[in-house]
């Protein structure tokens, strides 16, 4: 099965490796496109994201490396960008004028209370504690289901080529800490945003970063949620969602095969700028 990574970080936001430390990297693994994706600029200044400053540095760097394996590696430019209601997500005027080959839709961020200063909730433990106290009174369901409402007015309003590790929320709730997967109101929650992903027609990643960083038990979304999105004809792509290149080789087959395990046959990757299916071929194990 052809190899394809879109989800890539380099130094210019929180990545650790450069963009042609990447690609040789690609090439030693055999894949066969790759695409880099820094986050895009918050409303208010994050030392994980690019700087407005950056922006068309970025797009010049990614141009650049294109140019430079071009007839060796097909490479595109995307921008994982986030969402927040009212001030940008994906299709922000910010971005249109970009040479942007994909976006990817992604929330990692909440606004606290005192205004134009954001906390993740996949950062720092404390920051996390931030979010979770000061914007949600310590309830993680409110937590979840302002996240998984926000995927879905993203979806409907900006729609983003991929949507970025539909569950992020997950890393926090190891070992069931906070809920069950298995709850009525999760459940719900969740395929609500499925049905309106399935409405508008962006892929979903099935993200490797989180296993392959130590950070969840499994990639993000969880199996029964490809399982619901296979039976809503969702497309998938395979996503690294790579900070540096020693997370390029590890995880990928285990992804592929969790597909077929949850119903699907193929997974969709960029050619000559279009999205195309390619099988997902029967992998042992």
């Amino acid at each position: 099965m052809e190899r394809t990574n879109y989800h890539t970080h380099i130094t210019m936001c929180d990545g650790k490796s450069e963009p042609a430390e990447f690609v040789e990297r690609a090439q030693e693994l055999g894949f066969v496109s790759f695409g880099f994706s820094s986050h895009a600029p918050l409303p208010a200044p994050a030392d994980w994201t690019l700087q407005d400053e950056d922006i068309l540095p970025y797009c010049n760097t990614i141009s650049e490396i294109k140019e430079q394996y071009r007839g060796v590696i097909p490479i595109y430019l995307g921008m994982e960008v986030d969402y927040i209601p009212n001030r940008m997500g994906p299709a922000s005027p910010k971005f249109e004028d970009l040479p942007l080959d994909y976006t990817i839709g992604s929330i990692h961020s909440f606004e606290l209370p005192e205004g134009d200063r954001y906390a993740g909730i996949d950062g720092p433990r404390e920051e996390f504690e931030t979010v979770l106290q000061a914007v949600f009174d310590g309830n993680m369901k409110s937590l979840v289901t302002s996240y998984l409402d926000r995927m879905r007015e993203m979806v409907r309003l900006h729609t983003p080529d991929i949507i970025g590790h539909f569950d992020l929320y997950k890393m926090r709730n190891r070992g069931n800490l906070f809920f069950e997967e298995t709850e009525s109101w999760y459940q719900d929650a969740v395929l609500a945003a499925l049905e309106e992903i399935s409405r508008h027609g962006s892929i979903l990643e099935v993200n490797t970063g989180g296993l392959a960083r130590g950070k969840t038990d499994a990639f993000y979304p969880s199996e029964w949620i490809l399982e619901e999105s296979r039976r809503r004809e969702i497309p998938v792509t395979i996503s690294l969602d790579a900070h540096h290149v020693d997370h390029m080789d590890g995880y990928y087959s285990e992804a592929a095969r969790t597909l077929r395990r949850a119903g699907y046959t193929e997974l969709f990757l960029l050619q000559h700028g279009r999205w195309i299916s390619q099988p997902i071929e029967p992998i042992p194990g």
